[in-house]
């Protein structure tokens, strides 16, 4: 497996990395550098706007929907044949984008989804998603797998943001409270305040003198 690195090792922004399996060939990325418009974030790479090569180029995937990492798909129309991977999510932010008061143009209608966790294929890649923190609406970090190895590719990811402070299966809306929590001690104390289960009805816990009369009458008839 080769990697080429044809932007965003040097600079901020822009990031364009290709991997090639044989006769297999994606590309992770497709960004604008930070500051760069229109044709300035244009690459010339073989296959990206035309078919005129022996081993065109499957798949275009998306990290994420900053436009560092997928602007430069909004300069110009690239080759119709090439599947662009990304969310639903995803889609619509990139969509939104593009209607944005700038000059940019229509994505690809040639979009493919995926779904973190699951794997997909193209050509000798098997490719697997995993969800990111970062400040995008969705992220993705990519395992992609070919000829017995293996490379990852993480995309952006931020290790402080608020999904790493929420525990592993838990919502961050509702959080579990500890049992030292306010919460905790009030339920505590309104058990600790529940009057007990009271006994049954006799003579000593009847509640007026007639009741009391009635019972020991009672009582000394069964005897």
């Amino acid at each position: 497996m080769e990697i080429i690195l044809h932007r965003g090792a040097e600079g901020t922004g822009g990031n364009c990395i290709e991997l090639v399996s044989g006769k297999s060939r994606i590309l992770l990325d497709y960004g604008a550098p930070i500051g760069a418009t229109g044709e300035e974030t244009i690459l010339n790479i073989p296959g990206l706007y035309d078919d005129k090569v022996s081993h065109p180029i499957l798949g275009l995937l998306l990290s994420h929907t900053h436009l560092s990492h997928y602007g430069a798909l909004l300069a110009r129309p690239i080759n119709p044949g090439i599947k662009v991977f990304m969310t639903e999510i995803m889609e619509d932010m990139t969509r939104i984008n593009a209607k944005m008061p700038k000059k940019y143009i229509p994505l690809s209608g040639n979009t493919h989804y995926f779904r973190k966790g699951h794997k997909f294929i193209l050509g000798r890649f098997v490719i697997t998603p995993y969800l990111m923190d970062h400040t995008a609406a969705e992220s993705f970090a990519f395992l992609i797998e070919s000829d017995g190895k293996r490379v990852v590719y993480t995309g952006d990811f931020a290790p402080a943001s608020w999904r790493s402070s929420v525990p592993a299966g838990s919502s961050p809306r509702r959080r579990r409270r500890s049992p030292g929590s306010r919460r905790g001690r009030s339920t505590s104390r309104r058990l600790a305040r529940r009057p007990k289960e009271r006994p049954r009805r006799g003579w000593r816990t009847a509640s007026s003198a007639r009741e009391r009369s009635r019972l020991a009458r009672a009582r000394w008839t069964s005897c």
